[in-house]
């Protein structure tokens, strides 16, 4: 793997030269597990919080975000007049991230990219139905980033009895709403304004932990390709997941520095990071 992987990286690196700077970043939380209607706005440091309490309007139902087991975030960055605005991961439903997002007031319309950071299904769950609702608002040909061919391969997770599918990526959702899929193996630029780290090594003391499997091979249209895996991958029938396709996206702020946004951090917190670096 490390073979592999230290080839691809080589091919086609982003150079630090090539790292794209903003000057201003938003990180805004679409979908997680807690929301807090009543948590009051504030600044921590010289970071503003804002946030999000329950919406009222005379004679209506109060709205709130609401919440459940995944993560999508909305980013929001700029460099002197020029705004870039990104979709990192899509939640567990497709119910929850539409709703937030509307409540959120984010515009689909003006998204410059779409970012997986890897093939669990608490980060993946909502996007065929994101796409399909959002479809006739997103611009042509929008960048889809994720981590390469893993990403589509089905899932198992759980032990013994207790074990069972943990879903797929869903391939036709994407032709259907024609995205451009751009893989992520090496560093590259998102939306001229963020940077993925590519594949990440594992080089620090922590391990990566396997909480699911995934099968090599498509059936029907759903799964991964094994001309397509890593050559130590191709002859499996179901791996242990070691998260080689996870990948981070970061930004590099005027006067500020690194913004590492691990989502689940698998391949680890200080890989990332150190990868970022």
């Amino acid at each position: 793997m490390a073979e592999y992987l230290g080839n691809a990286m080589r091919r086609g690196a982003l150079s630090v030269g090539g790292v794209p700077q903003v000057d201003r970043l938003s990180v805004r939380v679409v979908t997680d597990a807690y929301h807090h209607a009543f948590e009051r706005s504030g600044k921590v440091g010289d970071v503003e919080v804002e946030r999000n309490s329950f919406v009222l309007s005379p004679g209506t139902t109060p709205k709130t975000l609401k919440n459940e087991w995944g993560l999508s975030l909305y980013l929001e960055s700029a460099r002197g007049k020029e705004t870039r605005r990104i979709l990192v991961d899509f939640g567990f439903t497709p119910e929850t991230l539409n709703h937030n997002l509307k409540l959120l007031a984010i515009d689909c319309g003006t998204l410059d990219a779409l970012v997986l950071s890897h093939g669990h299904y608490d980060h993946f769950g909502g996007m065929a139905g994101f796409l399909k609702a959002q479809r006739s608002k997103l611009k042509a040909r929008l960048p889809l980033y994720l981590g390469g061919e893993e990403c589509f391969c089905v899932r198992e997770a759980g032990v013994g009895n207790a074990a069972g599918s943990f879903g797929a990526l869903d391939r036709k959702a994407i032709a259907a709403a024609k995205l451009k899929v751009v893989t992520t193996q090496t560093p590259l630029s998102i939306a001229g304004h963020a940077f993925s780290t590519g594949w990440i090594a594992a080089e620090s003391f922590e391990k990566v932990l396997s909480p699911t499997r995934m099968k090599v091979g498509i059936t029907g249209g759903v799964g991964c390709a094994a001309k397509k895996l890593p050559p130590e991958k191709r002859a499996a029938d179901v791996i242990p997941d070691d998260f080689q396709h996870e990948h981070a996206t970061c930004f590099n702020v005027t006067d500020r520095g690194l913004v590492v946004i691990t989502s689940c951090g698998h391949r680890g917190v200080v890989n990332s990071a150190k990868a970022a670096v």
